[in-house]
């Protein structure tokens, strides 16, 4: 994902939505790697340029990532716990699972899904 501020986002996905932080690169920072739950994405400066921003900004109903989970609930705690801005609280979907949408410094949508 282009982020605007990559430091801010590093920081952020670290302090708030509890990554870790797995690789960078460059000097000054242009690139880093995060994790959790087993899962990676990679977050790249804009390089003082307009970032595409989030999915939702296409489509009303997108997501930029998703990440399946085994306790949402204990989850949604963690992140309020930690400052997270929460898009869309824990919620049972149609499919059968319990989902939480949270959003990046950039308006990214995560989301984090525990099959039912």
């Amino acid at each position: 994902m282009v982020v605007r501020d990559i430091s801010a986002s590093v920081s952020y996905y670290r302090d708030q939505l509890g990554f870790e932080i797995t690789g960078t690169f460059g000097d000054p920072l242009e690139m880093a790697f995060v994790g959790r739950s087993g899962t990676q994405i990679m977050l790249q400066d804009a390089e003082g340029k307009a970032t595409p921003g989030p999915n939702c900004a296409y489509k009303s109903v997108a997501w930029d990532a998703l990440f399946w989970v085994t306790d949402v609930r204990e989850l949604q705690q963690e992140l309020q716990d930690r400052g997270a801005r929460i898009r869309r609280e824990s919620y049972e979907t149609f499919y059968g699972h319990v989902e939480l949408e949270a959003l990046d410094p950039d308006g990214h949508v995560l989301c984090f899904s525990q099959p039912g």
